[in-house]
């Protein structure tokens, strides 16, 4: 989802909380028009104005296998804090203890960070949990609202700077220093919420009767 964009006119960086609608902004990549989003019930963002669609079927396929390729030669990745890290190498496609499969893990020392890139379909609550015992740092890196959606893609040098500056990115798992006694409260909180936040039992409205009058 973009959240970031540049007024048309100053080519100010401009987060969509404080965008407003009178205000023409533009993509931060291809220089097209965008939309600003915002309602009760939508998360804010910005959306490419219709007619501005790159063109390609494999959209999706070369944009992940592009990421995961910058990311590995560049051996960094922005964290959702915005501090950058520097990792001593990258690998791609590691199976983690015959589980699950990773984009990217990126090592500093001994301690991994874990790097899935989201394009067309978030990572699973089973992938994630499995992320959680094995107690890895996990990055999820958005670029689903990217996906065939704007012309700059195209280009090598406007994915790097989707990675490095503009694209949404988030914890999915963090690592612990005692995971089992964090899952422990974790599951202990999860319990006593439900003691003293019963869920009520849902019961079937009644059949109306068509009664005459």
């Amino acid at each position: 989802m973009m959240v970031f964009a540049l007024t048309e006119q100053g080519q100010e960086r401009t987060h969509v909380d404080d965008a407003t609608k009178a205000t023409r902004y533009v993509c931060a990549l291809c220089k097209s028009s965008v939309s600003v989003v915002k309602g009760e019930h939508k998360r804010h963002h910005y959306r490419h104005r219709v007619g501005r669609k790159s063109g390609g079927s494999n959209g999706e396929t070369d944009l992940h296998r592009t990421a995961k390729e910058i990311i590995q030669a560049s051996r960094s990745l922005g964290l959702p804090s915005n501090k950058v890290i520097k990792f001593d190498h990258v690998d791609v496609e590691v199976t983690l203890n015959k589980q699950v499969k990773a984009d990217l893990i990126g090592y500093i020392g001994q301690r991994r960070y874990v790097i899935e890139i989201r394009v067309t379909h978030a990572v699973n609550r089973q992938k994630i949990e499995i992320l959680e015992r094995l107690n890895v740092d996990t990055i999820e890196l958005d670029l689903s609202s990217w996906h065939r959606s704007c012309p700059s893609l195209a280009s090598r040098v406007g994915i790097e700077q989707l990675i490095n500056l503009y694209a949404p990115r988030k914890w999915l798992v963090r690592h612990r220093r005692f995971p089992r006694l964090y899952r422990f409260w974790h599951s202990a909180k999860s319990w006593l919420r439900q003691l003293t936040h019963p869920r009520l039992p849902t019961t079937r409205a009644p059949c109306q009767l068509r009664l005459p009058l």
